[in-house]
């Protein structure tokens, strides 16, 4: 409109000054996947991104080894020029960025053959990243000026690094415990056992209790996820215990078996279906086993 003819801004750029060649970069997003193990304890994991780096041949500045940018011109480095334009009140007086150097103030005469003037070019890294020991799945890091190096040696932007946890073989994770299965043959249920399994923290010794139930746990406390941003506590591992019924018998393990039925009969004609009892309340199916085989 007419204000903006006086103003400059039909033009665009007004008298504000030449805009420099240095701009900040863009910030830049990737996504790394890590193991169960490092979410437990943090580690460093390794991203590869594609993005603006700096130029090395000319160190940002756009021009060729030896030169360096002049003043334009055309607008003495002011980046506007002046310019007269026919309105219907008459001639007018605006302001316009300096077509030659684009509102620069300045023109680079030799650019760079790297990266033709812009200080900047692609390049592939590998950026470490400091994963927290706790890190949950789908957490977003941020790591300052990893970013897209800006035009002519701007100040980089920031690299936002998405978390994406592995599902492991043997371990699930709920909240910061861990919890895992472990088969054991009905002999180990009815009179108990200590085993020895693989963790995170190495072998760890598991009491299986005399008779002990299918599902029933056994818990090894602080072998659990380190809390995020805590003082080191961590959860527990929780270890179900999966009891495998054997399919076939011996004549032996059968009569003992058969000897243990003729026994606790009186269970088996009073089969009800109810909720779950209470803990203790009553012994369960290899405690009775035990006391039987005793």
């Amino acid at each position: 409109d007419i204000f903006n003819m006086f103003t400059g801004g039909a033009f665009g750029g007004g008298n504000g000054g030449p805009t420099p060649r240095t701009q900040p970069g863009r910030d830049a997003l990737a996504t790394v996947t890590i193991d169960l193990k490092t979410a437990v304890f943090g580690d460093t994991a390794h991203v590869k991104i594609n993005t603006f780096g700096l130029c090395q041949e000319c160190a940002g500045t756009g021009c060729q080894k030896g030169t360096q940018p002049k003043q334009c011109p055309d607008c003495h480095g002011q980046g506007y020029a002046q310019r007269v334009v026919r309105t219907m009140l008459g001639q007018m007086m605006t302001t316009a960025p300096c077509e030659r150097c684009e509102g620069h103030g300045t023109i680079i005469e030799k650019p760079c053959p790297s990266c033709m003037g812009h200080g900047r070019v692609r390049v592939t890294r590998n950026v470490g990243v400091s994963v927290p020991a706790g890190v949950t799945n789908n957490t977003r890091l941020r790591l300052a000026n990893q970013g897209e190096v800006g035009e002519n040696g701007g100040v980089a932007g920031d690299l936002y690094v998405d978390i994406r946890i592995a599902q492991d073989d043997t371990f699930t994770r709920d909240g910061d415990d861990l919890h895992c299965w472990i088969r054991v043959p009905m002999s180990w249920a009815v009179l108990g056992h200590d085993l020895d399994i693989d963790t995170f923290d190495g072998k760890q010794t598991v009491s299986v209790p005399a008779g002990c139930q299918p599902d029933d746990t056994v818990t090894l406390k602080n072998l659990g996820v380190t809390h995020l941003n805590g003082n080191g506590d961590r959860g527990d591992l929780v270890a179900h215990v999966v009891v495998e019924i054997p399919k076939k018998l011996s004549d032996e393990e059968k009569t003992l078996i058969e000897r243990f039925a003729q026994q606790h009969d009186a269970d088996a004609k009073h089969v009800t279906i109810g909720s779950r009892p209470a803990s203790g309340a009553k012994k369960g199916f290899f405690s009775k086993l035990k006391d039987a085989l005793r």
